[in-house]
């Protein structure tokens, strides 16, 4: 499936107030911030949430922007830039429990049945 972003206003505006924050901090604690760190961590902060892994947003408003790093960090590690899925079993700190861990449940269960389908192929 392609990878689908929100349009809604309330969700982009607080993305981009979370990575703000986050840009902030890193620059008061003399971090240099590349040009690209607005765009791509909006955009991937977008697609995560909008691709089944639901990040609290308020929660994230709230916490000191540092903290945020772990998450900033491992979604753009983990993140299928084709689909918005996060991969290799990565879980936001700050994703939404209930509805969050049941896509990872289902992410993994098709992991392992296209594994096994491609063992099977393999034989």
């Amino acid at each position: 499936m392609p990878i689908q972003f929100t349009t809604d206003q309330a969700t982009i505006d607080a993305i981009a107030k979370i990575v703000e924050g986050v840009k902030t901090s890193l620059r008061d604690a003399g971090i240099e911030i590349p040009i690209s760190f607005t765009a791509t961590h909006n955009m991937n902060l977008n697609a995560c949430h909008s691709n089944g892994c639901t990040l609290d947003m308020e929660r994230m408003l709230e916490a000191d922007p540092l903290d945020l790093l772990h998450d900033l960090a491992g979604i753009d590690a983990h993140i299928n830039k084709s689909t918005g899925v996060l991969q290799n079993h990565f879980l936001p700190r700050y994703a939404l429990r209930s509805k969050t861990m049941t896509m990872c449940e289902h992410e993994a269960v098709d992991r392992i049945e296209n594994a096994n389908r491609e063992r099977a192929l393999s034989l």
